[in-house]
Order: structure tokens, then sequence, then C-alpha cells
């Protein structure tokens, strides 16, 4: 039965290493390219995720709306969200490559085609989820 807190060696390493992967990440992204939200790129996610919605793909329509053009289709900016891929997985724990530590996103304005973009990476948090009890892995 897993009891909250209570770990094996091979987990304790696994959130250690975790922890200082995390700790690495906080600050400023410094991406190897530009964050630019191109029209084309824009067009592509929209028509993607909603085609029925012509408001984020469509510059015609767009243009006649209250936006005066193409707007991003909330969500977009998920393409430069910061992702950590961990690799201190062991036969002890299982294998799960990608690490999703979550993420706050806050919209100050619609974004646009060549809008640019600042990520700043907080500190995730690790948070025990085992109830007392439980008969489960964790």
């Amino acid at each position: 039965m897993a009891v909250s807190s209570v770990y094996t060696k091979a987990i304790e390493n696994m959130i250690a290493e975790t922890n200082k992967k995390m700790d690495a990440a906080v600050g400023w992204s410094k991406p190897k390219a530009p964050m630019v939200a191109t029209a084309e790129a824009m067009k592509d996610y929209a028509f993607f995720v909603n085609p029925w919605n012509p408001l984020f793909y469509d510059e015609t329509h767009a243009t006649g709306t209250r936006w005066g053009g193409i707007i991003a289709y909330p969500g977009f900016q998920e393409r430069f969200r910061a992702n950590m891929v961990s690799t201190v997985e062991t036969p002890e724990c299982g294998y799960d490559y990608q690490l999703w530590p979550g993420q706050d996103w806050e919209f100050y304005k619609p974004i646009r085609p060549d809008d640019t973009f600042k990520v700043w990476n907080r500190r995730p948090q690790l948070i025990e989820r085992t109830k007392p009890g439980v008969r489960e892995p964790r």
C-alpha cells in the first residue's frame, strides 16, 4: 500500500533530479529562434483546432469584424510553452518521458500576426497526491 511521503530510494532520486531540472528552468526563456506569431502559423493552428470560425483564419472575413483582421485562436501560445523532457526515469519508477509542469497564461490583448513573445518560466511544484489507505500505484 502506498503511504504518503514515503518513497523508495529510486523515487527519491527521481524527485531530486526532477527538482534540479525545474530549478534550472526558472526565468526568461531563451529560445533558439524568435518567438513570433506568424500569420501562417496562426491560420494553421486555428484551422486545425476550430475550422468552423473564420475569424481566426479568413482575413477577408476577419477584416469586417471589430478586430479588424485575424487574431490568434485562444491557446495559440501553447506553441511557445516550456515543457521539460525528463530523463531521470528508472525501471523501478516506470517510464514517462514528458513532464508537463502546468501553465498559467495571462492574456492582455489579442495576438496578431508578427507579435513577439517573452515567456517567463515559474518554478513548478511537485505535490504529493497519494491518498491514505489506497491500494493503488501512485
